[in-house]
């Protein structure tokens, strides 16, 4: 294939690129002739906060404005495709501003969409902050309807509800961008995995979410959990239902668990790395808090136990209310791991009409016909323009 319509592609990213490397087909790209791939990373510019990933020459960190816009009017845009995540809202607004003053083309990946807890402020109990931001954000929104910022290029959106990850004014751009309607990235990694690993398939897995270490929370703004009580209380819980159910729980650690490959911090139960997918596809059934790892036991009809505590509702509980609600979405079972009672560690046999709808909005826009892999529309798109 010749890539006549686009000869360099710039990813714009608010995480660095060992977070996303896989999710957006960036080495993929990278690995086709004649097509200058660059990686920007814009973590200081949106959050303020430093990092230190660049470890490729094709990796850039982005430290402010000014250098974002210098970098912009440096390229040639004609010939160039921004491919990105970012969702649009005040925090992005100006870094879209100036990708339409030199008339960039941008191409935005529309899927990782999950059902969201909304919070609702009583009046005696208004959050200030959260009025200034919707008030930046309706500005924002004037921005995109007055066309003082450009709509995207493409959108590749995966379920129904992936349009809601554009942000502001995603309406707009849903009716002016060309869409194309792909997978998430679990389903592809679904189609993909090998099963043919010798696994005992009398267990149950615990699909970790590295709460008290995770990176990214600080960027994110969210609040990790003691380390000591928080695998003390999980190791207490597998225990129990090891011995309820007969089974042995297996854990399938976070992708930046580096830790766990020094230390076991889960009674030394066995922990996999890099197969959740195959795991889950061989087991009887997952323990979840609200990973999107939960993906997996969707696409293999898998009965999912999901669990919050007295802890995460301490220091997260926005975090305990999400887990709530993906329990109502997929009309499975949710225990306090504090608080609960022998009968309630079952897993309830999987609602299948649940289980298809969560695929249709999160997973594929159409269940039964998304056969075209994402990076061969890319290709398409950089070919042609298509």
């Amino acid at each position: 294939m010749e890539y006549t319509r686009y000869n360099q592609i710039i990813y714009l990213s608010s995480l660095p690129l060992r977070n996303l490397s896989k999710d957006f087909y960036v080495h993929e790209l990278k690995n086709i002739k004649g097509l200058d791939v660059q990686f920007w990373n814009l973590t200081e510019v949106l959050f303020s906060l430093k990092t230190n990933d660049e470890k490729n020459l094709f990796e850039k960190n982005i430290g402010n404005h000014t250098q974002f816009k210098n970098a912009v009017k440096l390229q040639n845009n004609e010939k160039t495709l921004y491919i990105t995540s970012i969702a649009f809202e005040y925090r992005s607004l100006l870094l879209y501003y100036f990708l339409k003053k030199y008339n960039c083309k941008t191409l935005f990946f529309a899927r990782g969409a999950l059902p969201q807890y909304k919070r609702i402020n009583k009046l005696n109990n208004i959050n200030f902050d959260r009025i200034i931001i919707f008030f930046k954000n309706r500005i924002a929104f004037l921005f995109k309807y007055l066309n003082v910022v450009n709509t995207f290029n493409y959108l590749l959106i995966s379920g129904l509800d992936g349009y809601k990850t554009i942000g502001v004014g995603s309406g707009i751009d849903l009716k002016k961008s060309k869409k194309y309607y792909i997978n998430s990235v679990d389903k592809e990694i679904y189609d993909d995995a090998n099963y043919e690993l010798a696994l005992d398939n009398n267990i149950l897995v615990f699909i970790d979410e590295y709460m008290p270490f995770h990176p990214d929370f600080k960027l994110l703004n969210i609040n990790t959990v003691p380390e000591s009580e928080y695998y003390n209380e999980l190791n207490l819980f597998f225990s129990n239902i090891e011995k309820k159910l007969k089974m042995q729980v297996v854990i399938c650690a976070h992708p930046k668990a580096e830790k766990y490959k020094t230390k076991n911090y889960f009674d030394n139960r066995k922990i996999y790395f890099n197969k959740t997918c195959e795991i889950v596809k061989t087991s009887r059934g997952v323990i979840s808090h609200n990973s999107t790892a939960v993906n997996f036991a969707v696409l293999s009809k898998k009965p999912i136990i999901f669990i919050t505590s007295g802890l995460i509702k301490r220091f997260n509980p926005v975090l305990d209310k999400q887990i709530l609600l993906h329990s109502k979405n997929l009309n499975s079972n949710c225990i306090d791991i504090d608080n609960y009672q022998q009968e309630n560690l079952i897993f309830w046999k999987i609602n299948e009409v649940f289980y298809k709808s969560w695929k249709r909005k999160y997973l594929t826009y159409n269940v039964n016909q998304n056969k075209v892999k994402t990076i061969e529309i890319l290709k398409e798109i950089v070919s042609k323009g298509a």
